[in-house]
């Protein structure tokens, strides 16, 4: 069985700093997971650093490196989460196209 939408937020102020808590907190939901029976599907766990053009720009983001055991946690630039597209900048534009793309499907459906 998987736990599905699991979702951890954490903020720091250094990329090194996020990376470790990081690293530190999803190994604690790991366990958790094991030890109520659920299993975190790695495969599918992926990871977003979200911040301002300015800040992602000059942290290198690209040079995070995020692991469960062996296994290499990919990064995207953004994500659906409870039917929301958020991104890493917290721009409206990916949001407002996948609504513009259901509202003009709608209306063609009429």
């Amino acid at each position: 069985m998987f736990a599905d939408d699991t979702n951890i937020t954490i903020s720091g102020s250094s990329l090194a700093d996020l990376e470790q808590e990081t690293n530190l907190e999803l190994l604690n939901l790991h366990c958790w997971l094991k030890a109520i029976k659920l299993s975190l599907n790695v495969a599918v766990t992926e990871f977003m650093a979200i911040g301002s053009c300015k800040k992602l720009l000059e942290e290198s983001c690209n040079k995070i490196n995020i692991r469960l055991e062996d296994h290499i946690i990919s990064k995207v630039y953004h994500t659906k989460s409870l039917g929301l597209i958020i991104d890493n900048r917290h721009s409206w534009y990916n949001p407002l196209n996948e609504l513009c793309k259901k509202v003009t499907s709608a209306i063609d459906a009429l």
